[in-house]
């Protein structure tokens, strides 16, 4: 069996070139699912908004994403079994905004971050209300929030304030890394595998979480704590 380009009207159009590039590597597009847009219009992509303003090209998680989180997670928050205790909400929860922050850390997401941490909060309130019909909303915030020094009133174990949900507005985000547009990272393979240790470093995956544990996550020579997001530089000792 072999693929046989699909007809289009023009040769010379773009989606025509990129259905020849494709075509040549073994890969078809799909010609209902592409679409060309301009860039100052923006397209939204991977729950992305990608858009060029004032000459700079703009990333942030699109309004249908953030409002489709925000509807899972009152859900959520709303249907979480009764049964079980604040610590478990808060554990499952964190694993839910640790997600969706880490994969939008790399964009303009300054705005989703806190309007996510404010759903959170009026849904957890709303959840506390239906528990406890007879109390105010001051006494459920006093007995369940703990009040921050910067402020912010988050909800935590009354004994273990440690134990509390992840704030997505304090999530580190990250500029994402330049690209040499004059190299071919599929035929470069020096530079892929440079690339691709450094992103192990950063994510500290593979042979690098031996280093991370041994250290305590904490740098060898400050002793300082190392942020999971933070750059990394690892060195060879002699």
């Amino acid at each position: 069996m072999h693929l046989q380009p699909t007809a289009l009207k023009g040769d010379d159009d773009i989606i025509g070139i990129i259905h020849s590039f494709t075509f040549d590597r073994g890969l078809r597009i799909s010609f209902k699912k592409t679409r060309v847009f301009h860039i100052s219009e923006g397209f939204n992509y991977l729950s992305r908004t990608y858009i060029k303003k004032n000459g700079v090209i703009f990333c942030y998680p699109s309004n249908k994403a953030t409002q489709k989180f925000e509807s899972e997670l009152h859900d959520f928050i709303l249907k979480f079994d009764k049964r079980k205790s604040q610590r478990e909400l808060i554990k499952a929860l964190n694993q839910k905004l640790q997600g969706w922050a880490n994969y939008h850390k790399y964009s303009d997401a300054g705005k989703a971050f806190p309007r996510i941490d404010l759903s959170v909060k009026a849904s957890l309130l709303e959840a506390l209300r239906k528990k406890h019909p007879k109390l105010s909303d001051k006494a459920l915030i006093n007995r369940y929030f703990y009040l921050e020094p910067d402020g912010y009133y988050v909800f935590a174990l009354p004994e273990e304030k440690s134990i509390k949900v992840y704030r997505m507005s304090q999530t580190i985000q990250i500029p994402a890394p330049r690209k040499n547009l004059s190299l071919n990272y599929y035929l470069d393979r020096e530079e892929l595998e440079e690339r691709t240790h450094d992103r192990d470093i950063r994510n500290i995956n593979g042979d690098y979480k031996t280093v991370w544990a041994r250290q305590g996550g904490k740098c060898a020579y400050c002793g300082r704590p190392i942020l999971r997001d933070q750059k990394k530089e690892l060195l060879t000792l002699s």
